[in-house]
């Protein structure tokens, strides 16, 4: 290889420039001869990986990470692949011809002969276009309801796609202000996860942390002669490492305003400069601020015109004119005038309830598969009750966490660390009980007082054992006959005073029952 045969061309996606080979006729048949090729997406990181310059060791870590997806990874690997058809113009894909041995004939997986009749998405932006048409659609697997939220920020995002935006500032810059618990944090989650294929590829900045005066420099780093002005600061060390990242401020009203002065070049000008002099870039960033302000202001709201909370809500637009009040009030105009969107989250309803508490009842059984190899199954009725323990409009998804806790994961994980369950159960979780499915049949003999209510709560088919998940309480008239062959196992689950109420008071009643009549009273 002659010493003009590498050229350097400048990558904008790494802000690098990067060497590439410039090969011969010769060098180029010999880089196809005994290569596989299956697919357009191979063929592109042959070309890539044998052009590129210690690709391998230098470059592919720039794009990737650590990780085997990510969509700016997509953006800049077709991006070298296009610098490299620019030095090697005879390795495009849609002129190359590649000579396939006679016996590797018959087989569609070592052949490619693409010419000028490939259409023009053969260059691989398609993939990446239909991945970000669809953007709405992959964050709302995670995130419930907020459908405007979600579309403002897909918007911007396919802006910056296509070249629109500033090149000099952040790719957007957004306010997530509502209450607590409706996905303002998640939705940040979720952005990390689509744009670079990792939810911890997230810089977030807990505002609470930053409300003294003094507090800001360590986002930037101490100045000369301070304690600690050798190690940098936290926000700009954290770019540095992953220039491409969502950087999330949460709660930003508890930040001191020299916090706020920060942003304001953040967001102007995509630079922030450390306590070294380094100027740190922002412009492949999403910033997002999160801010509980205006929510005092929608309970005055109600209590002046009377709304119970329980049964009608304010209009979201009402919400997002207090909202910009609020915020107006808190921050200077200079600094609201740089952000690209004011976005208002809506309360969360019931229905929106129930889908988060499906997302979180499938997040239990992976990792219940996943870690002990077991199986668990939630019917709807199970899925209602959870609802209706732990729905707070006021609160939001928090408390359907809490509700899941409480009635499905801490006495689970009791039963586990005692042994009840083992390693292939197969388990259903019932209003009352948890049945296990096992291979040996058992036969059941129960003696209790009312004899209509023991068979209600412990008759169940062959192959089951009776979990008691409701009651605060045994029956102690009741009275348990286990033949050979049989083997129940009574859990006890505190759900309330009033249940306890009801079990030391002799009712009759029943914990499969139990959820639905206190629901009823």
């Amino acid at each position: 290889m002659s010493p003009g045969s590498i050229k350097m061309k400048f990558c904008e996606s790494l802000d690098r420039f990067v060497e590439i080979r410039q090969f011969s006729e010769e060098e180029v048949d010999r880089i196809f001869k005994n290569v596989k090729i299956t697919d357009k997406k191979s063929y592109k990181r042959l070309v890539i990986n044998t052009t590129i310059v210690n690709y391998l060791e230098e470059i592919a870590q720039l794009v990737f990470g650590n990780n085997n997806y990510s969509l700016f990874g997509e953006i800049a690997e077709q991006e070298l692949y296009n610098l490299c058809i620019k030095v090697n113009p005879s390795l495009d894909i849609k002129k190359v011809t590649i000579t396939v041995d006679d016996d590797a004939k018959g087989s569609q997986d070592n052949q490619i002969q693409l010419l000028n009749k490939v259409d023009s998405s053969s260059d691989g932006s398609w993939d990446i276009s239909e991945r970000l048409i669809n953007m709405e659609k992959y964050i709302h697997r995670r995130i419930v309801g907020q459908n405007f939220a979600v579309s403002l920020v897909s918007q911007a995002i396919r802006k910056a796609h296509v070249g629109l935006r500033n090149p000099n500032r952040p790719i957007g810059s957004f306010i997530f202000a509502g209450q607590t618990g409706v996905g303002k944090t998640e939705l940040a989650k979720a952005l990390a996860e689509f744009l670079y294929g990792n939810e911890n590829e997230l810089i977030r900045i807990d505002c609470s942390e930053y409300s003294m005066s003094h507090e800001y420099a360590k986002l930037i780093g101490a100045p000369p002669g301070y304690i600690g002005h050798k190690e940098g600061g936290f926000l700009t060390e954290a770019v540095k490492n992953k220039p491409k990242s969502v950087v999330l401020f949460d709660e930003l009203e508890k930040a001191h305003k020299k916090v706020h002065n920060l942003l304001l070049q953040i967001m102007d000008d995509g630079i922030l400069t450390d306590n070294k002099g380094v100027k740190v870039l922002f412009k492949d960033c999403v910033v997002i601020m999160t801010s509980n302000v205006g929510v005092e202001e929608f309970k005055n709201i109600e209590v002046a015109i009377g709304f119970d909370h329980k049964t009608k809500d304010l209009s979201h637009n009402t919400k997002e004119r207090e909202t910009r009040k609020a915020l107006e009030k808190e921050f200077a105009p200079e600094f609201l005038n740089r952000v690209d969107e004011i976005v208002t989250f809506t309360s969360l309803t019931k229905e929106d309830s129930l889908t988060i508490v499906d997302i979180m009842l499938n997040e239990v059984i992976e990792r219940l598969r996943k870690n002990l190899k077991m199986e668990i199954e939630f019917p709807q009725k199970v899925r209602e009750f959870l609802v209706e323990k732990g729905f707070n409009q006021k609160y939001g998804a928090r408390p359907l966490k809490r509700a899941i806790k409480t009635y499905v994961e801490n006495p689970l994980a009791e039963l586990i660390i005692q042994k009840k369950f083992k390693t292939h159960d197969q388990i259903t979780c019932k209003l009352g009980y948890l049945t296990l499915k096992e291979i040996k049949e058992r036969e059941k003999s129960l003696l209790k007082d009312d004899a209509k209510d023991a068979k209600d709560k412990y008759e169940m088919k062959n192959k089951e054992k009776a979990l008691d998940l409701v009651k605060s309480e045994p029956d102690k008239n009741k009275t348990v006959k286990k033949t050979d062959k049989e083997k129940v196992i009574k859990f006890v689950l505190k759900t309330s005073k009033k249940d306890a109420k009801d079990e030391d008071g002799g009712g009759k009643a029943n914990s499969e029952t139990a959820p639905d009549d206190e629901e009823n009273k």
